[in-house]
């Protein structure tokens, strides 16, 4: 009848107590939390080594591989990848009869890679193989192994760092947390109100890490030049920061349970820390950089050429051998004189002077130049003959 609901049969009442049961399994086992993967089980829980202090000093952001379901190992991946490509050939030699500006593709597959995959877990390892012994009057950091009777008198490494002064306290501690579910770069940001990003941190005691350089964001191409200069000075809240190499082999190779003295002497000294230019924005010991280009060569500088001869400009030394840099313009200053084509072929076309121009198509715009005199071809200005 109208108005009236249906009954319903025991058959339907025991499916709904079976689809109940298995709906409370299931938000128990945080199917629907996790997106019907499992729980996270890495997330820092009460019995974290972190203290309350030094939660609040680093926030761990970027957690995509965690979320992706990428295992531990498999976000480790640091090989960056390769730069370069086939070099342009669209452009035809007929730019240079109209000395248009072109760009060229140089093809950077012979460049060495300066990264190698590191260790499968930052976190495994003997914590006896090493022990690290900060100096902070020196604002070093000592890498101890051991000798023939097992004692830790072997210099490994000598780090230099800057230090956070009377902030990073004096004591034995030793290596206690490395959160792995990050990206390959492995990114900590501040949240202290100081606005920066940091590489391969490495907690060893309250609010104290071991630590790589600032960063504006996290891309290694956006370093907070001047904090990356203090190093070697005591200028942190406590932690000991270091060039980002530095920072990376204590994270590969010191794992947890890995000792840490702290004291105010100078027992060990690094070499000084080399400084780099206020407009430098990666740091040179990075693996994971790929800096613009600071320095190339032209195969000459000065030519000569008759009308209708051409040459090949070729680029060299291009430098550093890590830059990302694979595209270069060449231009001429006077087209109608000579014109350069996308590979960099030269042709003359004119009596006169012209200024090849050669150029970085990056951030930095580092450029070469060629100059092209250009003589008639012999013979051609008398060919009328005589009378």
């Amino acid at each position: 009848m109208a108005g009236q609901g249906k009954k319903v049969g025991p058959h339907a009442g025991s499916m709904f107590l079976i689809l109940a049961v298995i709906l409370i399994f299931a938000a128990a086992s945080g199917f629907f939390l996790t997106g019907g993967g499992s729980a996270d089980k890495t997330s820092p829980s009460s019995s974290s080594p972190y203290s309350e202090a030094s939660r609040d000093f680093l926030t761990l952001t970027n957690r995509e591989t965690a979320s992706s379901g990428q295992s531990p190992a498999a976000s480790q991946e640091l090989i960056p990848p390769a730069i370069g490509g086939e070099t342009e050939t669209s452009e035809t030699q007929s730019q240079a009869s109209t000395g248009a500006s072109v760009s060229h593709i140089v093809s950077t597959s012979s460049r060495p890679s300066t990264s190698t995959a590191p260790p499968p877990d930052p976190a495994s390892g003997n914590p006896d193989t090493y022990q690290i012994y900060i100096s902070k009057n020196s604002f070093t950091v000592a890498v101890l192994g051991r000798d023939a009777a097992g004692q830790y008198t072997q210099v490994v490494k000598l780090f230099k760092a800057a230090t956070g002064g009377t902030k990073t306290r004096t004591g034995t501690f030793e290596i206690q947390h490395k959160d792995q579910r990050f990206t390959k770069l492995r990114w900590f940001s501040f949240n202290t109100g100081f606005a920066g990003h940091c590489p391969y941190a490495t907690y060893f005691s309250g609010n104290a890490y071991f630590h790589g350089p600032i960063f504006h964001k996290k891309d290694p191409h956006t370093l907070n030049t001047s904090y990356y200069n203090m190093i070697g000075t005591a200028n942190t809240s406590g932690c000991l920061r270091l060039p980002t190499a530095h920072a990376r082999w204590i994270y590969y190779n010191c794992p947890y349970g890995t000792k840490v003295f702290v004291a105010d002497d100078d027992r060990y000294k690094a070499p000084e820390h080399v400084q780099i230019p206020p407009d430098q924005f990666w740091d040179p010991t990075d693996p994971d950089a790929r800096p613009p280009v600071t320095a190339f060569d032209l195969n000459i500088s000065q030519l000569e050429l008759e009308v209708g001869e051409s040459f090949q400009l070729a680029l060299q030394g291009i430098l550093p051998s890590n830059t990302a840099t694979v595209r270069f313009t060449f231009e001429s200053g006077q087209p109608v004189v000579a014109g350069v084509d996308s590979q960099g072929l030269t042709r003359g076309l004119a009596e006169g002077i012209a200024i090849i121009r050669v150029r970085a198509d990056d951030v930095y715009a580092v450029e070469r130049t060629c100059t092209v005199l250009v003589r008639q071809t012999e013979g051609s200005d008398d060919e009328s003959g005589g009378g």
